[in-house]
């Protein structure tokens, strides 16, 4: 009993003092992370810059800002705590609760609230919140990148003419031409001889080597691309594996901070026609209104999205039996995250998203 008490209470302040932590991993991998009654951290790519006055290339990058509105917990962030066994799911609610309150009790004493690799906060005169993000870049195809020098074409010419400016001259001479001397020509008899493998000259060996090194240069080329590639691959196969069991956790039940040790009581209808789905290949963001384990259930929620006038559709049912009911589906990350936050503020708070191919 003592040593579960020390155990609890070593948890609550290591997740007190590195939430930001559990945080920051998070959003390698997600493009939203919601702190119930605090807001949401979302991440926004962007390309390579090119900064005129420092005369510098940055490489892409993925960064972070922050949403105040979206407060409602959408369990990603308790399930990790759980993944971590820093606890149960209601005490990683709690040890949440209380993170949260800590830092709006800093925010109104007037001290900024500084979260490792994310950003500061502070509060503002009408007392809202400000939030300076940190120039961490969150891009993992960027990872290891840094910025270059850029260098005009200019400077380069000017460069180019400077060397040939600096060549010497060779001035022409005149050489005095000497009587040439024929010596006398004698008949020399000789053999043919066959010269061993063993025998090539310094020359051959040259040429050689210089196959050799285009040889490789091309070869290191395809391997460098066919790494890459293979990177890309396992990193979306990670991806997917995360995604889906996040998904699964998600389904099983809903977390609120105000009724978090309350039954989640849910009733339904059965439908009597089943929607029209749309088929969509290729899109890869897609909003979650609700998961049914009826069929019935989940069509009737989707035309109830079509009546508020979205693209819905009904998702692939997972491994649970589970059949999503989708309000629409999304090329870009950006233009998901947006509907996403538009969705949650008007119609459904619940609502979350989903990032699988279909």
């Amino acid at each position: 009993m003592w040593i579960n008490f020390d155990f609890r209470i070593a948890s609550y302040f290591f997740v007190l003092m590195n939430l930001a932590f559990y945080i920051h991993e998070l959003l390698f991998r997600y493009p939203c992370v919601i702190v119930p009654d605090f807001g949401a951290f979302l991440t926004e790519t962007y390309s390579a810059q090119l900064h005129a006055n420092e005369q510098c290339i940055y490489p892409p990058g993925k960064k972070v800002f922050f949403n105040a509105y979206i407060q409602n917990n959408d369990g990603l962030l308790v399930q990790y705590l759980v993944q971590k066994k820093l606890g149960t799911t209601d005490e990683a609610i709690g040890l949440i609760k209380n993170t949260v309150v800590s830092w709006k009790k800093d925010l109104a004493n007037g001290l900024p609230l500084e979260l490792k690799n994310i950003g500061t906060f502070t509060l503002n005169d009408q007392n809202a919140l400000v939030f300076e993000p940190n120039a961490f870049n969150y891009a993992k195809s960027s990872f290891g990148l840094t910025s270059a020098k850029a260098v005009s074409s200019k400077v380069i010419l000017q460069e180019v003419e400077k060397v040939i400016s600096e060549q010497p001259i060779i001035q022409e001479t005149t050489i005095e031409k000497n009587p040439i001397l024929t010596p006398p020509i004698f008949k020399v008899e000789t053999e043919e001889k066959t010269i061993p493998v063993n025998n090539i000259t310094f020359r051959n060996w040259g040429k050689y080597a210089a196959i050799l090194v285009v040889g490789l240069g091309i070869s290191g080329y395809f391997g460098w691309d066919y790494h890459q590639q293979y990177v890309k691959d396992q990193t979306l196969l990670v991806e997917q594996k995360v995604q889906e069991a996040y998904e699964n956790k998600i389904q099983e039940a809903t977390f609120s901070l105000e009724n978090w040790n309350q039954p989640l009581v849910v009733e339904v209808e059965k439908a009597k026609e089943n929607p029209t789905e749309i088929e969509f290949s290729g899109l890869t963001y897609h909003i979650v209104g609700g998961a049914f384990k009826d069929l019935n259930n989940a069509n009737r929620a989707v035309k109830e999205y079509q009546k508020l006038g979205f693209t819905a559709r009904l998702g692939s049912p997972n491994k649970f039996g589970l059949t999503p009911a989708l309000y629409g589906s999304y090329a870009s990350e950006r233009e998901a995250v947006n509907a996403l936050r538009s969705i949650q503020q008007n119609h459904n708070p619940e609502a979350w998203l989903m990032v699988q191919k279909m």
